[in-house]
């Protein structure tokens, strides 16, 4: 009879960590495709703005309305971002990271932002592995877990934040869900506040569920910090006591070779040249946000053809149109998406810079659309995620332009 009590009780709780799997995995795919739509509205509202303010740049009050404007679509942008955080979705740039360098550089910063009444105790394991993680984001990460931990200590208290190296064998991985095998470092945050329920803890990275007032939060930190985590190949785990504390720990892939950081691109002012004239191929199925990226390509100095999709775009090449730059969008209606328009001119002119755009993130697109055997590996185009300002499309055109002066293809 007990071992079929234990039995039971084991496959229950397998049961659980596959409904909790499934129910987070159809969040992730409902909030990606919202961030999607939102996405596409917000190019076509600060792509217009943009252009808007550049007109009346004489008018100080116009130019004051414009930036307030601006400033709430950048802020629907962050938001839509964090959609894509808690969907995976984010393009992040990994890098091999020094956890305890990163750490302790964010604590002089965290004590400062804290609050005299938090402290941060730092205790940092010794011969870390590195890992390979965006820094920005887990910056990011353990920001928002130490604000939690601030507001769950409303009369002040202590977050510790202890560093070590974890190996995480097969059977620790099986009755950890998620958790796959092998080495890792952890960075532990705790802390001595209120503590969380068995019920809120359930729900706890659902995105926008928040147990703060209203106008305190958005319920969407958490959710971000469990899309990273996953989406970096990691893994966090929170425990918690009601009047005792939280305790959170990620688990981040050990590194097992070292990633530079690319250089960042240079930031443009204007088109060299005024673009000396060459002719842009915009290809967007969505009106407004066709005719935005026209006048940004104009603005810039482009000669500029559009199509609505993809094989009206190719018909007009066949036809004798030829293009400098191709600007298309990834997703659209017709048998070719954008990609696949840039393998149909690529192979007539292996050199014609291309730029692709997407309300998806870049990371979705490649998981989605890539081909196995197909014509071009994941990367080789580059995306500029919708919405976007001016000013990186310029930055963006003009790295594909360099890149293809360098190649000799220009």
């Amino acid at each position: 009879m007990l071992l079929l009590a234990e039995d039971e009780t084991e496959r229950n709780r397998f049961e659980r960590q596959f409904l909790h799997m499934q129910k987070m995995e159809a969040i992730g795919q409902l909030t990606d495709g919202i961030a999607h739509d939102f996405n596409n509205l917000l190019g076509v509202l600060i792509g217009n703005l943009d252009l808007i303010r550049e007109r009346a740049a004489a008018d100080a009050e116009v130019v004051d309305l414009v930036d307030a404007a601006l400033q709430a679509g950048v802020r629907g942008a962050e938001l839509n971002k964090r959609l894509l955080a808690f969907s995976r979705r984010q393009a992040l740039q990994p890098e091999t990271v020094e956890v305890n360098t990163a750490v302790s550089d964010m604590v002089r910063l965290l004590r400062r932002s804290l609050g005299e009444r938090v402290e941060v105790r730092l205790v940092c394991g010794a011969g870390l592995w590195p890992v390979l993680v965006d820094p920005v984001q887990l910056e990011t990460a353990v920001m928002n877990l130490c604000v939690n931990a601030r507001d769950a200590m409303p009369q002040g208290g202590v977050i510790t934040i202890e560093t070590g190296n974890a190996a995480i064998d097969a059977l620790y991985a099986a009755a950890h869900e998620e958790l796959a095998p092998g080495d890792y470092v952890v960075l532990t945050l705790s802390d001595n506040g209120t503590g969380m329920p068995p019920e809120v803890l359930e729900r706890v990275f659902d995105p926008f569920f928040t147990t703060k007032p209203v106008g305190r939060g958005t319920g969407l930190g958490l959710s971000m910090v469990y899309g990273f985590m996953k989406q970096s190949g990691g893994h966090i785990n929170i425990y918690s006591e009601p009047g005792h504390g939280t305790t959170v720990r990620l688990y981040l892939p050990r590194a097992l070779t070292r990633t530079a950081r690319s250089a960042p691109v240079p930031p443009l002012a204007v088109m060299p040249g005024r673009a000396d004239g060459r002719l842009v191929l915009v290809v967007e199925d969505n009106p407004e946000m066709r005719r935005v990226a026209a006048q940004q390509f104009a603005d810039m100095g482009f000669g500029v053809a559009e199509a609505e999709n993809a094989e009206r775009a190719l018909a007009a090449v066949e036809a004798g149109l030829r293009p400098d730059l191709l600007f298309a969008d990834i997703i659209m209606p017709g048998t070719l998406d954008g990609m696949d328009l840039a393998d149909r001119l690529r192979r007539d002119r292996p050199g014609l810079p291309v730029l692709l755009t997407s309300g998806f993130s870049e990371r979705m697109v490649h998981d989605s659309l890539w081909r196995e055997g197909g014509p071009a590996p994941p990367g080789e185009y580059p995306v500029l995620s919708k919405p976007y300002r001016k000013d990186d499309l310029q930055r963006a055109v003009r790295q594909v332009m360099a890149e293809a002066g360098q190649r000799g293809d220009a």
